[in-house]
């Protein structure tokens, strides 16, 4: 199993087998992002990891995870720690030249603030996709509530309209593509 250049989440990496786990990963040369409740133990357990303290049981600390992951290493391998066995890593090895864009929409006075409801079509090459906010999909659950698009070979969108929950139409213009960008309605985009 190769793990050098993997970029690998390690929960839990505080101390325990977390900590040796994340120790033994960043010495095969993975790319760590660690989480525990005690940020300053995890600077501790691998000092050139990304580091985001927090509970993992809380949503907004698992997002905060992904998108500080994504935003330094611009994708997230998965390792599995299996009980009584070694662990499987399951790598992201797509090399292709396609282009994504997540939106972050963010409701204003008089929609919803997490923009439950809310459609977002977004256009390039002649194409129109359309993706829309909402929160879970069975009972217990939840979905990332970005949007998301994959833009092939387009390295833009061309028109991104967003259809508010209180009927606002939006179109706003991304600068670029490869990133989270967060929309606040009314005020466009917030965070290039």
């Amino acid at each position: 199993m190769k793990i050098a250049g993997s970029v690998i989440i390690v929960t839990g990496a505080s101390d325990g087998i977390g900590a040796e786990l994340a120790r033994v990963l960043a010495r095969r040369g993975a790319s760590l992002v660690l989480n525990a409740r005690n940020g300053v133990r995890l600077r501790e357990v691998v000092p050139e990891a990304l580091i985001v303290a927090g509970d993992i049981t809380e949503g907004a600390v698992r997002q905060q995870i992904i998108d500080e992951a994504i935003k330094r290493f611009g994708r997230i391998d998965v390792v599995i720690n299996n009980v009584d066995s070694a662990p499987t890593l399951l790598r992201n090895v797509v090399k292709n030249g396609n282009h994504w864009l997540d939106l972050k929409l963010v409701g204003g006075a008089k929609s919803p603030r997490d923009a439950i409801g809310a459609k977002v079509f977004l256009a390039t090459r002649g194409v129109r996709q359309r993706a829309d906010v909402f929160s879970g999909g069975s009972y217990g659950s939840s979905s990332d509530q970005r949007v998301h698009f994959g833009l092939g070979v387009s390295t833009k969108g061309d028109k991104v309209e967003v259809f508010w929950p209180d009927g606002m139409k939006e179109e706003v213009s991304v600068p670029n593509v490869d990133r989270i960008v967060t929309v606040v309605e009314g005020k466009g985009i917030t965070e290039k």
